[in-house]
């Protein structure tokens, strides 16, 4: 299993236990579209310390 892959088991974890409760928050590493999409496609809240050389897709609410 990838460290990607490991990393979205564990957010889908904390997800399932406490919903859309809180705000989720990733250091660098956590700056992948993967996740993005991940937290954009649950509608959960969530904050992201990026590389500042990263361009992304805002999401849309």
């Amino acid at each position: 299993m990838s460290e990607n892959d490991e990393y979205l088991r564990a957010l889908r974890y904390v997800n399932n236990k406490f919903g859309k409760i809180g705000i989720y928050a990733l250091d660098r590493g956590g700056d992948d579209e993967k996740y993005f999409k991940y937290f954009c496609g649950q509608n959960l809240n969530f904050v992201i310390r990026m590389k500042t050389n990263r361009n992304i897709t805002v999401c849309k609410t």
